[in-house]
């Protein structure tokens, strides 16, 4: 109930109470004098099946006599409304000394009706201007973006629809501050964004005489603290429509399945379909879902109409009791007197109803009729769309629901966004828990032939790289074709690497290298032993042959200012092998394995020997003295002193 004063309250009560309206069009105002009829529609329920989630526009329909009325498209229009007249002596609830009001005439505050928007106009034959006007709801009829990162809370979520429309919210403490939405559909209205929310915190919305969102929650505490009631003098026809709404079943749908595909639902509560609460969000799971039927299970209203004489601070939601006479009159009765167990005069007796539609009227005078529909039973028996189905049905195509298929596309909470190939020969799986994963059928049934993990690390049965490509860090390989050119940092293939080309800054290393050519400033292979190839300088390499502790044992080298190729060998022997064997040796030199005479060779077996034999010259060889002995007149020659012969000069 909107806040009034007391004196607003007992005003509109009085039967001698007066009507004062008043519509501020974008700032002018148009008064009594002025304002023809006025009629404003209010509800919480889209139809006649009770739902909650609902957010149903309110409706302004007015005319005035204005020739010259200069009304913009889409104005903003504020109607007001106040009670004007005097109190009867028995209608003031106070004390004479502290009443409010005077004894003559009196008016009362001005109450808004709530701020709409002009929609549609016409001017008619009895020449006035009609308007037709609907509050901020249809500003949310357009698609959310959203600048959140998910999972977020509801609370956060709704104040962001709400910014981006400029509205305020009147009571977001009814939306639980630790439910979150997981997942946010795409191409989503803000409309829709806040149907969700209030129906998983049991609520239904509307915006109020202020222009604010407000949530009102249902649950079976609400009939705790009626608004006000409604005396049998107040109200000109009040009757029961239908029997009376139980919940005590809550069906979740998690997936659209009324019209394409396949769909699962969460049932808590067993009973009957008329007893049961069908609801379509993307926003609850199960936690939400027990919450949901926690708070309605046992939750019921009376279908009824009532017209009365209008309390027009009365907002829907509200609880109101209605006091009714019942009783029989002698020509009703159909028994004795003496078996009759009911008084004979009108007994008052007194129900709680909820406000779920109300509607405004004014012509000259004001009344006002307030409802809660239901669906019939044997509506709900018939196999026939009903409101649910047809509201399903008419859900945007454009809007992605969790497990429906649109173009391959589906969303869930386990698996993320999933697209699938609609013959079933390959999948796309993308989510923030695993990564991205593509299945694909290659003959063996669908199997993951490429994966992306939250790391960034890619696994693949086999990429092809068209074109260059750099990596930073390490590639393995066991093995692969490169077309281009391959540059790397360093890595290490198992198997063979083929590659037209290719530049590797830092190591390779490989069981099997082939190539045509190989080309570097340095090369290096083998452990324990080394061979080194590089660049000595001169334009001319060099080949060492290298021990575990990188000392040079061997190399191969050509000297380019002597054109001399050089073969060294620090330790060990040097052999030379051919068809015909030439075998060297740092002792002698063979030939088919005969020896050649060489320096070394004469030496070992011609050893010069010196002895004191003065000017002699001496030489062994197999034990004996040879001894050359030079003089005036020629050469002796003596073997173990004894002369031999002589050579004499010319």
């Amino acid at each position: 109930m909107y806040p009034v004063s007391q004196h607003f309250s007992d005003m509109m009560k009085s039967i001698n109470r007066q009507i004062g309206l008043k519509i501020v069009i974008d700032g002018v105002e148009y008064g009594n004098d002025k304002i023809v009829d006025l009629t404003v529609e209010y509800s919480l329920s889209a139809s006649e099946k009770f739902t909650i989630g609902t957010i149903v526009a309110s409706k302004l329909n007015f005319s005035i006599r204005e020739f010259e009325a200069n009304i913009a498209e889409n104005a903003t229009v504020e109607p007001y409304i106040r009670f004007e007249g005097g109190l009867m002596w028995d209608e003031a609830v106070n004390e004479w000394n502290i009443e409010e009001a005077t004894w003559n005439f009196d008016e009362t505050e001005w109450m808004p009706l709530g701020k709409y928007y002009v929609d549609n106009r016409a001017f008619t034959e009895q020449r006035l201007w009609k308007f037709e006007c609907y509050d901020a709801t249809v500003l949310l009829h357009q698609n959310y973006i959203s600048a959140l990162t998910y999972p977020q809370t509801m609370r956060s979520v709704l104040q962001e629809v709400c910014s981006q429309v400029d509205i305020q919210i009147a009571n977001i403490e009814l939306i639980n501050e630790n439910y979150q939405v997981s997942l946010l559909p795409t191409e989503i209205t803000l409309h829709k964004v806040i149907s969700y929310i209030a129906s998983a915190n049991c609520c239904s919305a509307f915006i109020d005489r202020d222009g604010k969102l407000k949530f009102i929650k249902l649950s079976s505490e609400m009939y705790n603290t009626p608004a006000c009631t409604i005396t049998r003098r107040d109200y000109f026809k009040a009757k029961r429509t239908n029997d009376k709404v139980v919940i005590d079943t809550i069906k979740l749908y998690e997936k659209d399945g009324f019209t394409e595909g396949e769909f699962s639902e969460l049932v808590r509560g067993t009973g009957s379909s008329h007893t049961t609460l069908n609801l379509v969000n993307p926003f609850m799971d199960e936690d939400i879902l027990d919450d949901v039927y926690n708070t309605l299970n046992g939750f019921e209203y009376i279908p009824y109409e009532l017209d009365y004489k209008c309390f027009p601070n009365l907002e829907i939601g509200d609880v109101v009791t209605i006091e009714q006479s019942v009783g029989s009159s002698w020509l009703e009765t159909t028994e004795t007197w003496g078996n009759a167990d009911f008084a004979w005069d009108y007994d008052i007796i007194s129900f709680n109803v909820i406000v779920l539609y109300n509607k405004i009227t004014y012509k000259g005078g004001l009344r006002s009729t307030l409802k809660a529909d239901s669906e019939s039973q044997q509506t709900s028996e018939f196999k026939v769309k009903g409101s649910l189905r047809q509201y399903v049905e008419n859900i945007d195509k454009n809007t992605i629901k969790e497990g429906k298929v649109y173009n391959g596309v589906t969303t869930s909470r386990e698996e993320g966004i999933v697209v699938e190939r609609s013959d079933g020969k390959a999948k796309t799986i993308m989510n923030a828990t695993e990564g991205i994963s593509i299945y694909s059928d290659l003959g063996s049934g669908l199997a993951k032939n490429f994966f992306v993990g939250l790391d960034g690390r890619i696994q693949a049965k086999g990429i092809d790289i068209d074109g260059s490509g750099t990596f930073s860090g390490e590639l393995n390989a066991a093995g692969g074709t490169f077309s281009g050119d391959l540059v790397a940092a360093g890595g290490t293939f198992s198997g063979n690497l083929s590659a037209a080309g290719g530049t590797f800054s830092g190591t390779i290393s490989a069981s099997t290298i082939t190539g045509s050519i190989i080309t570097g400033s340095t090369m290096i292979a083998g452990t324990s032993t080394k061979l080194k190839l590089y660049d000595a300088g001169g334009g001319f390499g060099k080949l060492q042959f290298l021990n575990v502790s990188d000392y040079e044992i061997g190399s191969m080298w050509y000297e380019p200012t002597l054109s001399v190729m050089h073969l060294d060998c620090t330790m060990g022997q040097l052999v030379i092998t051919s068809e015909s064997a030439i075998d060297l040796y740092g002792t002698s030199l063979r030939f088919n394995n005969d020896e050649i005479a060489t320096k070394q060779f004469v030496n070992n077996y011609y050893s010069p020997r010196t002895h004191n034999h003065g000017n002699d010259y001496v030489k062994s060889y197999t034990g004996q003295n040879l001894s050359l002995v030079a003089t005036e007149t020629g050469i002796a020659v003596r073997v173990n002193g004894v002369t031999l012969g002589s050579i004499f000069y010319d």
